[in-house]
Protein backbone atom coordinates (compact mmCIF):
# COMPACT_ATOMS: atom_id res chain seq x y z
CA UNK A 1 0.00 0.00 0.00
CA UNK A 2 0.95 3.01 -0.61
CA UNK A 3 -0.20 5.24 1.58
CA UNK A 4 -0.65 3.85 4.97
CA UNK A 5 -2.54 5.72 7.22
CA UNK A 6 -1.19 7.86 10.90
CA UNK A 7 -2.69 8.43 14.15
CA UNK A 8 -6.46 8.17 14.09
CA UNK A 9 -6.93 6.97 10.91
CA UNK A 10 -4.51 3.85 11.43
CA UNK A 11 -6.24 3.58 14.78
CA UNK A 12 -9.64 3.15 12.79
CA UNK A 13 -7.99 0.82 10.36
CA UNK A 14 -6.66 -1.75 12.95
CA UNK A 15 -10.55 -1.67 14.08
CA UNK A 16 -11.62 -2.20 11.13
CA UNK A 17 -9.43 -5.05 10.22
CA UNK A 18 -10.58 -6.86 13.24
CA UNK A 19 -14.00 -6.71 12.82
CA UNK A 20 -13.43 -7.47 8.95
CA UNK A 21 -11.04 -11.00 10.61
CA UNK A 22 -14.18 -11.81 12.63
CA UNK A 23 -16.33 -11.69 10.09
CA UNK A 24 -14.18 -13.60 7.56
CA UNK A 25 -13.62 -16.71 10.09
CA UNK A 26 -17.69 -16.58 11.01
CA UNK A 27 -18.54 -16.45 7.38
CA UNK A 28 -15.91 -19.14 6.65
CA UNK A 29 -17.20 -21.07 9.68
CA UNK A 30 -20.21 -21.02 8.07
CA UNK A 31 -19.44 -22.27 5.14
CA UNK A 32 -17.29 -24.72 6.02
CA UNK A 33 -20.50 -26.55 8.68
CA UNK A 34 -21.99 -27.05 5.14
CA UNK A 35 -19.30 -29.43 3.92
CA UNK A 36 -18.94 -30.53 7.72
CA UNK A 37 -18.00 -34.60 7.92
CA UNK A 38 -17.05 -34.16 3.94
CA UNK A 39 -13.97 -34.54 2.51
CA UNK A 40 -14.46 -31.08 1.01
CA UNK A 41 -14.67 -29.02 4.29
CA UNK A 42 -11.13 -28.32 5.10
CA UNK A 43 -10.75 -27.24 1.19
CA UNK A 44 -13.98 -25.02 1.21
CA UNK A 45 -12.68 -23.44 4.26
CA UNK A 46 -9.45 -22.92 2.88
CA UNK A 47 -11.40 -21.62 -0.41
CA UNK A 48 -13.64 -19.31 1.44
CA UNK A 49 -10.91 -17.67 3.46
CA UNK A 50 -9.06 -16.60 0.03
CA UNK A 51 -11.58 -15.47 -1.99
CA UNK A 52 -12.25 -13.00 1.53
CA UNK A 53 -8.67 -12.31 1.31
CA UNK A 54 -8.41 -11.21 -2.35
CA UNK A 55 -11.62 -9.15 -2.24
CA UNK A 56 -10.25 -7.66 1.02
CA UNK A 57 -6.62 -6.99 -0.43
CA UNK A 58 -8.42 -5.37 -3.03
CA UNK A 59 -10.88 -3.15 -1.41
CA UNK A 60 -7.32 -1.50 0.98
CA UNK A 61 -5.85 -0.89 -2.27
CA UNK A 62 -8.48 1.05 -3.95
CA UNK A 63 -8.82 3.28 -0.66
CA UNK A 64 -5.22 3.70 -0.08
CA UNK A 65 -3.13 3.72 -2.88
CA UNK A 66 -5.26 6.40 -4.09
CA UNK A 67 -4.48 9.77 -3.29
CA UNK A 68 -6.85 11.41 -0.86
CA UNK A 69 -9.41 13.72 -1.64
CA UNK A 70 -9.24 17.31 -0.84
CA UNK A 71 -10.21 18.54 2.38
CA UNK A 72 -13.40 20.62 1.27
CA UNK A 73 -14.72 21.66 4.57
CA UNK A 74 -14.98 25.16 6.09
CA UNK A 75 -12.02 25.35 8.85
Amino acid sequence: LRMLPQGADRDRLMKTQDAWMSYRDLQCEAVYGLYAGGTLAATQLAACKRRMAEARSSELRETYDEPPLPDTREK
